[in-house]
């Protein structure tokens, strides 16, 4: 077969984080010799020879031993008092090669975002902040009969910043239209690892949707438990559970159980596993999950700092039908403008063009959709008012 690193496809430190997850012990490995300790060894003994010897005839007059440090509060019994954020952030530094590789959620995330979503009809957007935390919106979209609406939005951001996600928190949202409908969300984090989200919408007074879930953010890995409109007196609901762990920098795997219990299902309930896998080089990145109903892969690149493509297909064995999609980002910062653009398997043709225009706090929205197959085309204007 040949040497499988000839190409050499991994560094040193991938490299051994390979060896040691099959097992593999290399030279040198926890045997007492430490090349980098016994290189600065011999570094400072290399630098203290040519040091100057203070001279005879002036011998060094002997200090007095330091006084013994004095604890401070915040370093007393510390293994008795509970992790702070300071703490947790320390630890976080001095584990510096480990990462948490996120949630099973995001696993898509960097490829979905390539692609544009289009609307229909004419919409406007206005967005004033009160604050540096709190603000409010309006929207108003005009498209045909039934999907016409207004709709007014509150959002509150916290000033605390997590380390990890570098996200502000707590956060607030809400919107509601003229009919009444409500749509709420809140993102918390209860501690330095576990975040919560609540997610409601009301309509005609009822809660029509609901979903509670929950984060834990390790080191190296990331559980997360979604409750998605259960009803423990009717016996409904969806249950999520997935773990996504960090083997090597560049790649993470894990495993996804979706469990649904309702009338309409055949049996009354219904789980399916999932395994996901997420490969990162460089400007390059490969992800993927499979179960026994479907498939997704996803494959996404940058560019430069201007461009980004990704390719997304996803199948369905049930059903035997399969869908893929080539999308590309463009952006100019200097001349503030972006495009994405979209095509698929189905013949259909999507872009949303978006262009800043200065000197005025307005941000020009323009979006397509053509399918070519059905002769079918919409086309949005909009505009964002900051």
């Amino acid at each position: 077969m040949g040497n499988a690193f000839a190409n050499n496809p991994f560094n040193d430190g991938e490299k051994n984080n390979l060896f040691s997850f099959f097992g593999i012990r290399t030279a040198n490995e926890r045997d007492g010799y430490d090349i980098d300790q016994y290189q600065q060894r011999q570094d400072k003994d290399h630098s203290s020879s040519f040091t100057k010897a203070p001279p005879a005839a002036a011998p060094p007059t002997p200090t007095p031993p330091p006084p013994p440090p004095t604890p401070s509060p915040t370093t007393a019994n510390t293994s008795e008092e509970p992790m702070s954020w300071r703490r947790w952030a320390d630890e976080l530094s001095d584990k510096s090669e480990k990462r948490n590789p996120g949630t099973v959620a995001d696993l898509h995330r960097r490829c979905r975002e390539i692609i544009p979503t289009p609307f229909d009809g004419l919409k406007i957007i206005k967005n004033m902040a009160l604050n540096d935390q709190l603000g409010i919106g309006h929207a108003l979209t005009l498209s045909v009969p039934g999907n016409s609406l207004y709709q007014f939005s509150a959002s509150y951001i916290g000033d605390h910043h997590h380390i990890v996600t570098g996200e502000n928190f707590p956060t607030l949202t809400g919107e509601i239209d003229a009919k009444g409908n409500l749509t709420a969300n809140i993102t918390n984090y209860l501690s330095a690892r576990i975040r919560s989200k609540f997610s409601a919408t009301m309509v005609d007074s009822e809660v029509v949707h609901s979903q509670l879930s929950a984060d834990y953010l390790g080191d190296d890995f990331t559980f997360s438990l979604i409750l998605n409109n259960v009803d423990v007196k009717q016996r409904t609901g969806v249950i999520v559970a997935s773990y996504l762990q960090e083997l090597m920098p560049t790649l993470s795997v894990g495993v996804e159980l979706i469990y649904q219990t309702d009338e309409t299902v055949p049996g009354g309930h219904a789980a399916v596993v999932s395994t996901v896998a997420r490969y990162q080089s460089g400007n390059k990145q490969w992800s993927g999950s499979i179960n026994i109903n479907s498939l997704e892969l996803c494959y996404s690149q940058s560019y430069g700092q201007c461009l980004r493509a990704c390719v997304e297909m996803q199948a369905d064995f049930l059903k035997r039908q399969a869908l893929g999609q080539l999308a590309y980002h463009c952006t100019l910062p200097s001349a503030q403008f972006n495009f994405r653009g979209c095509i698929d398997t189905r013949g259909v043709i999507s872009a949303v063009w978006e262009k800043r225009l200065e000197p005025l706090p307005m941000l020009w929205v323009i979006a397509a959709r053509m399918n070519h197959v059905s002769g079918n085309f919409l086309l949005g204007i909009g505009t964002v008012m900051d």
